[in-house]
């Protein structure tokens, strides 16, 4: 099989922005059937970005997923759940809170990934990363790639908020 993301990142650096581009909107529209059945991913990162022979992009892995109408008691309060790479500030803090706008978040770190070959927010340890994560913003892509555009930046911006509200809206 050809193969995830992940895979491709891992051995041969990241997308052409152009291709990127594509494989974050298909996620994108994999997502939305997801969300209007209430269904939250909370685990979107290159490795669960699967592709067909024919090049159709896969977003696999619903295993952690969390339906919007989940009993809040059976949810497993205060535990991490997701990937800290690639997880949103709300997330990081436990599983109160988690929304479909946290998909979104989680979405932009994994394209942030696919355009410069590296999560948004590094760290020597788990909790190094989740302080970044909540308290840094992450470097400019074009620090690694300059030739990413000024429109993918402002996408990455948005969909990077630390604040729910200020990120895309469904």
């Amino acid at each position: 099989s050809p193969g995830s993301a992940g895979q491709h990142l891992k051995h041969k650096g990241p997308y052409y922005w152009v291709v990127a581009t594509r494989i974050i909107a298909d996620c994108c529209a994999a997502l939305k059937v997801a969300h209007d059945a209430g269904v939250i991913h909370r685990d979107i990162k290159p490795d669960n970005i699967l592709f067909t022979a024919a090049g159709a992009v896969k977003l696999t892995d619903f295993g952690i997923v969390k339906t919007m109408q989940d009993d809040p008691e059976l949810t497993a309060s205060g535990q991490l759940v997701g990937t800290p790479l690639y997880m949103s500030p709300e997330q990081s803090v436990g599983s109160d809170g988690v929304d479909v706008r946290s998909d979104l978040y989680s979405l932009g770190a994994a394209y942030y990934a696919l355009l410069t070959g590296r999560p948004p927010f590094a760290g020597a340890s788990i909790l190094e990363i989740l302080v970044n994560l909540r308290t840094t913003s992450p470097i400019d892509p074009r620090e690694y790639v300059p030739e990413i555009p000024e429109a993918c930046v402002k996408v990455l911006k948005r969909a990077l908020a630390k604040k729910q509200e200020r990120r895309y809206q469904l």
